[in-house]
Formats: structure tokens, sequence, C-alpha cells
């Protein structure tokens, strides 16, 4: 075998190679652990009771489900346009968008803070569940639901028994819903547990005697709701309502 000589001539070249490797190493090894730096500076605030960690550039959500996605390292830091990294809901909506059960708008936009109505709330829903309709039509469940672009996900919501109509017949799919609809629509699609007794007002401004306290007591042991109040008559963001399902799958086991 003929062995390799390196001549003098050569010495200035293979220099050059030598100092092109060594700053290629560093490089990559000062980005590798800016990535990490950046992860927890821009992560570590907005998850809501859980840790995080990064591994391989990747922001996991929840300890304990470590195969649960969030956000890429390394990227601009927004989720949308209009969802930056910093975003009080920015893990939900960054993982219900991997995963595919959202979509922002043509503009990159998802408009966080709009109200989210009757028809979008199933069409997210089911995405989340990853429904198979089986190619079953779903249409003309309600005197207002029709063959809609929703009728699909509001008629399998209704014979799931997720949601019942008003007592005229309607649905009203472009109405605004209210924090305790939403919670009792999750609680009973995603199988949360409910008490089945209630002694104590799970927050200060449920009375348990309403229709909706077990509901209640329900969202906050799976950290669906927040804070010292519920609130129950409140209109719910679109990333509200999905930051809530994302707990209460996490809740149960379902990611």
């Amino acid at each position: 075998m003929k062995k390799l000589q390196v001549t003098s001539k050569d010495m200035p070249f293979l220099a050059l190679v030598l100092l092109f490797a060594g700053f290629s190493l560093y490089g990559v090894l000062s980005f590798a652990g800016s990535i990490d730096g950046k992860i927890n500076e821009q992560y570590a605030s907005v998850l809501k009771g859980g840790s995080v960690e990064a591994d391989g550039g990747i922001l996991l959500a929840d300890g304990t489900n470590p195969s649960s996605y969030t956000v890429t390292a390394g990227q601009s830091g927004l989720i949308f346009t209009d969802v930056p990294s910093s975003h009080p809901d920015a893990i939900a909506l960054a993982y219900f968008k991997q995963m595919g059960y959202i979509q922002g708008y043509d503009d990159g936009t998802f408009k966080p803070d709009q109200l989210v109505n009757r028809a979008e709330l199933f069409t997210i829903l089911t995405n989340a569940k990853g429904v198979d309709f089986a190619g079953k039509k779903y249409e003309n469940c309600f005197t207002d639901v029709k063959s809609q672009w929703f009728a699909t996900f509001v008629c399998y919501a209704k014979e799931s028994k997720w949601v019942d109509g008003y007592s005229d017949g309607s649905y009203k799919p472009g109405s605004n819903v209210t924090v305790a609809e939403v919670v009792k629509i999750i609680v009973g699609a995603m199988n949360v547990p409910m008490p089945e007794t209630l002694t104590n007002a799970p927050y200060s401004d449920v009375d348990a005697a309403s229709w909706y306290s077990k509901y209640a007591a329900a969202a906050k042991d799976a950290k669906m709701v927040y804070g010292d109040k519920f609130n129950a008559k409140d209109s719910v963001s679109r990333a509200s309502f999905i930051h809530m399902l994302y707990n209460a799958m996490l809740s149960t086991k379902a990611i």
C-alpha cells in the first residue's frame, strides 16, 4: 500500500483545513448551547404547571409526557405571525399546529384573541381527538345546521352527546361559547374525571348547587381553568379554548 506523504509545500493547505474544521466544530457547539439557552429563556415562563427541558433541539411540553411535542428550537420565535413564543398559550398552540389540529389564516395569523364560536369549536375538538368519520355523512342535525362546512363536526358532536341544541331545534353555530359551556364539552369529550359529589365550591364564584359546579371541579383538577374564579359566563378566545383542551388532553394522558 502506498504511504501518504505530506511535504512541506502541503503544510499551508493542511493547516487551513484544520483551522476551518476547528472553527466549524466550535460553531456547532456554540449553536447547540445557544439553542438550549434560548429554549429555557423563551419558554420556561410559558408552560403553566410543568417542567421544560431541551432534548435535541426540541422543547418538551411536560416532563411526564416527553413524547408530546411543542416547539422546534432555532425558529423565529413565532408560532403564528401574531403568536410569539412569549404568548401565554404558546405551548398549546404550537403543539396543535404541529399536529395539524389547527391552521392559521392565509396571512399567517391565527387571531388568538378572537372569540371561538360554536361551529369551529367542534372542528378543532374532533381533529384533536382524531375522529374517523369513516365516510359517514353527518348533516341536517339542527334546524340551522344543514350541509355547511361545519355540519360534519357539529352533527358528529351531537351524535356523540357532546352537545345539545336549543329548545327551538337550532344550534346557533355562529354564537360564541362561554367558559361553562366549553368546560362541559371538553370534560365530556375527553372523559375528564368528575367528582360524584361536591360539598365545597371549586372556585370562589361557583355555587356548589349550579349545573356546572361538577364540571368546574373537573376543570380545576385538570388545570383547565387557572385562578380563583371560574368566570362561567365569560366568552372564550380561540387561544384559551385550545389551551384548555390541551391541558385536558395532558391530564387524561391523551398526549
